[in-house]
């Protein structure tokens, strides 16, 4: 999938959302997170968009660390 969404386990209602950072066998691992509220998200629209940001995001941060 290239990314992981989850409740949260410190707050309620808050859903958080990562994608890996970086390139495979690299020595740079990192992860690019947001928290967002779970109501806010009742529509899969607003959750594949952004998903989809996350990862234009991911793309970009890659590119400029050389990946």
């Amino acid at each position: 999938k290239g990314f992981r969404v989850s409740k949260s386990g410190l707050t309620s209602g808050i859903t958080d959302i990562a994608v890996p950072i970086g390139v495979k066998d690299s020595t740079l691992i990192a992860v690019l997170a947001v928290s967002v509220f779970t109501s806010s998200l009742e529509n899969e629209l607003n959750m594949v968009a952004l998903i989809e940001a996350l990862q234009h995001t991911k793309m970009a941060i890659n590119r400029l660390i050389g990946g």
